[in-house]
């Protein structure tokens, strides 16, 4: 099979991806992270419906929804005395995230992230999976 040639007349000139669930896969993270919030507090680890939620909602959401409470105060310091390199060796680029990334130049198109991860894609991206953040333009 041959390469295809770059598509100076593409109807498009780039592609926008998501950072969680599409560029990098997370939900081992998110489960460490919440379940850390709930040890601290004296909690037992995540049910797996709670594991859904959390993957799936803002932090503030998901302490709502997981925390008591009266335990929300202590459960917000514990989230935030956590390090995101901890957490970084749990999360994981897609399965050909990297050769797609790499493709998509030599077909004339640029790419970027638009994402609601906040300030955590740019350090996933920047930090932990450098070789992603050369690549998105």
């Amino acid at each position: 099979m041959t390469d295809p040639a770059p598509c100076p007349h593409a109807p498009f000139k780039a592609v926008i991806f998501d950072c969680d669930g599409v560029l990098v896969d997370s939900r081992q993270a998110h489960a460490l992270y919440f379940n850390r919030v709930r040890a601290a507090v004296g909690l037992p680890p995540l049910t797996p419906e709670e594991e859904d939620y959390v993957f799936t909602h803002a932090v503030e959401d998901s302490l709502r929804r997981i925390i008591p409470a009266q335990s929300l105060d202590a459960a917000r310091q514990a989230a935030a005395d956590q390090s995101l390199d901890d957490l970084l060796p749990s999360i994981v680029l897609q399965p050909g995230v990297r050769d797609l990334l790499a493709r998509l130049p030599e077909l004339g198109l640029k790419t970027a992230v638009n994402t609601n991860a906040g300030r955590e894609a740019r350090l996933i991206l920047s930090a932990r999976l450098l070789e992603v953040a050369r690549i998105v333009d």
